[in-house]
């Protein structure tokens, strides 16, 4: 019988299977046997399987995992949760993989939400860790991973994780943007209102204003009279100016 994930197994080194053999008999034959509980091994076998996976660029979604090893999905989860507190792995960095997923998000001009899919559940644990102890907060959904936040919480994070304390455009702002706003006859006066405010301050807490009281259109015109800032923020401000423009 053909199994789907038959070329996967093959793929596996002699060197590989010499360390998984090693470990299993270290799990019983050391006075231990049967002391290991079967949710323990399941992990250990898992974590070897996945880790097989990353090392090879093989996809390793929910889906794709369920359907190979005969488990559901919320399963899947399960396990990759257990395997990351059990066994992590190294290479694991929850913020490059969260700006990552973010390169995909898309803005909710109604609720002026950013929000975009992370099929990593470990990473959308650690991203809702970090907003919660940093007293930002993110909407829970049915969907375990979708993840979406106001925009003005992401910009925010977006501090936090370039590890900026003060954040200013004082002279990185093209300020003929603000004429602009100003002059268009369709943007309402309290859009113009907070626009003139933001670039007379130029703080991060006046675009925190502009993303969640203006409309999409004023909103991109003050990314668009940002110059390239350096770092996380840049790449928080791109993922904004994106989101608007899908």
């Amino acid at each position: 019988m053909d199994y789907l994930n038959d070329e996967v197994i093959k793929g596996f080194s002699e060197d590989e299977k010499k360390r998984l053999f090693d470990d299993i008999m270290d799990m019983y034959f050391h006075r231990n046997f049967g002391t290991i509980s079967k949710t323990d091994f399941e992990t250990y076998i898992f974590s070897y399987y996945i880790e097989h996976l990353l090392d090879n660029d093989l996809p390793y979604d929910d889906y794709t995992l369920g359907k190979d090893l005969g488990i559901t999905q919320s399963k899947v989860r399960s396990l990759k949760e257990r395997k990351e507190l059990r066994y992590p792995r190294k290479e694991y960095n929850w913020k490059k993989s969260f700006l990552e997923y973010a390169q995909n998000a898309k803005y909710d001009e109604v609720k002026h939400l950013v929000k975009f899919i992370i099929p990593d559940v470990n990473v959308i644990k650690d991203a809702r860790n970090f907003f919660e102890i940093n007293n930002q907060y993110d909407e829970y959904q049915l969907n375990p991973k979708l993840f979406q936040c106001r925009a003005d919480a992401f910009l925010e994070i977006g501090r936090m994780l370039a590890e900026e304390e003060h954040v200013t455009f004082d002279n990185s702002i093209n300020k003929n943007q603000l004429k602009k706003i100003l002059d268009d006859p369709d943007i309402s006066e309290q859009d113009k209102k907070l626009a003139s405010e933001f670039f007379k301050e130029a703080s991060l807490d006046g675009l925190k204003e502009i993303l969640i009281n203006c409309s999409k259109e004023v909103i991109l015109m003050v990314l668009e009279s940002l110059f390239p800032q350096a770092g996380h923020l840049k790449t928080i401000l791109n993922i904004i100016q994106n989101a608007l423009n899908r």
